[in-house]
């Protein structure tokens, strides 16, 4: 198996640890969070981030998840309307803040 190969199934085998890592450490009301593995692997790494942060506030806003991945705002809302579209998260309109939270 050649050198490049092996460093690019080795970064894959990362970041699957890393995102199991992650869901293992979310908690809900009853101990459990249910985040669809499958789906969660599919999506790009911009998106799983934002997604992963909504799943660690439970429902959160633009500006919320922003301050926590340290992106512009308007990036994080344009994520969050595309796992939205993507029926990964669900979107409520109190006011003028828009909330996100888990399908």
């Amino acid at each position: 198996m050649s050198n490049k190969l092996y460093n690019e199934i080795r970064l894959i085998h990362y970041r699957i640890d890393d995102i199991l890592k992650t869901i293992s450490n979310q908690n809900c009301d009853n101990g459990t969070v249910y985040v669809p593995v499958n789906k969660l692997l599919e999506l790009p790494d911009h998106l799983r981030k934002t997604y992963l942060v909504v799943v660690d506030f439970k429902e959160c806003t633009a500006r919320d998840v922003s301050i926590r991945t340290s992106r512009h705002r308007a990036v994080e809302s344009q994520y969050l309307n595309i796992l939205t579209r993507t029926k990964f998260l669900r979107k409520r309109r109190k006011g003028r803040l828009v909330y996100f939270r888990l399908y």
